[in-house]
């Protein structure tokens, strides 16, 4: 099995017949005919060999495309466990992030990543000839390996090879922008050293129904009443989607912080104000989150999972 390279591991290029990959800054050669057969250290380059564009296929590589209708938990999951995926085989790494008015940024508005987006239309140009896969599909197989293009639509991680990093890992290694870095650091500076973090999803029409059923705002009234009751000095910071649903919580619950004016739900403005959201979050000594919710699961992964997790349906103890 090969291991990991940098990302700076593939130069392809075609030829009649064949097509010819440089690895690592030209450390490599290897020739893959059409047939899929693999010829390693390959010395000369055929005459008819030309460069091979970035509209075109690009081989050896994994293609992660997101779902347009996806959240941000779900995409970073997907897509940085697909990363790690592509590393530890030597693979080229693409990645579809697709934004419309449902979903405002690109990763790397948000955080300091280093790899662009491709068009949803590098997934329609070889689905044909690379069928695309599930996040059920274990790529790690040997019979996966002759594959050029590993192409997979998902919104859950993929399967990784024992030894590889994980993708809460890579989650918590990844460096905010600067203004994100910036906002975080002047509200930790409002915080009280320990407070309990609260995650609520109260939108009706975008909001999962599992997780409006199992967890109501008023599940998260009562637990924020009971707290203070056992501990009258605890302050909270509040999570939501809908402003009016954080202002009834802020007038019934002493001691709560929270961001506001955070704009349309998925916007830019929006999605950045959920980046500041989720990083304190996992700044608390407690996190209370809805079911069936990827964010504040997002949140307790980016704090190493150092403090407990509560829902509606589950209790877990820090460090679990």
């Amino acid at each position: 099995m090969r291991r990991p390279v940098g990302p700076e591991w593939v130069r392809c290029w075609s030829g009649a017949g064949f097509r010819l990959n440089l690895g690592r800054t030209g450390q490599s050669l290897s020739v893959l005919g059409t047939t899929g057969d693999r010829h390693d250290n390959v010395t000369g380059l055929p005459k008819q060999c030309a460069p091979v564009y970035p509209g075109e296929k690009i081989l050896n590589s994994v293609l992660a495309v997101n779902q347009f209708k996806t959240g941000l938990g779900n995409r970073l999951r997907f897509t940085l466990s697909a990363e790690i995926l592509a590393a530890y085989h030597g693979r080229h790494f693409q990645f579809v992030w697709p934004m419309d008015d449902g979903f405002g940024c690109r990763i790397s508005d948000l955080w300091e990543y280093p790899l662009e987006a491709v068009p949803l239309e590098r997934s329609k140009e070889i689905w044909e000839e690379f069928p695309r896969q599930t996040a059920a599909t274990d790529f790690n197989a040997p019979e996966w390996e002759r594959v050029n293009v590993w192409h997979v639509h998902s919104n859950a991680a993929l399967i990784l090879p024992p030894g590889a990093d994980s993708w809460q890992q890579r989650l918590c290694g990844l460096k905010l922008q600067p203004t994100l870095a910036s906002s975080v650091e002047q509200w930790r500076k409002k915080l009280p050293v320990s407070y309990v973090g609260v995650q609520i999803r109260a939108h009706a029409e975008l909001t999962h129904q599992k997780t409006l059923d199992a967890s109501p705002v008023d599940w998260f009234l009562e637990r924020m009443e009971t707290i203070q009751e056992a501990a009258p000095d605890t302050s909270f910071f509040v999570s939501c989607d809908v402003e009016a649903t954080q202002e009834r919580i802020f007038a019934e619950i002493p001691n709560c912080f929270g961001l506001t004016a955070k704009g349309e739900y998925n916007s830019a403005a929006a999605l950045r104000s959920s980046i500041v959201d989720l990083y304190l979050l996992s700044g608390s000594s407690y996190l209370m989150g809805p079911y069936w919710s990827s964010f504040v699961e997002l949140a307790w992964e980016l704090a190493r999972r150092r403090i407990p997790l509560e829902t509606s349906k589950r209790y877990t103890a820090a460090g679990r």
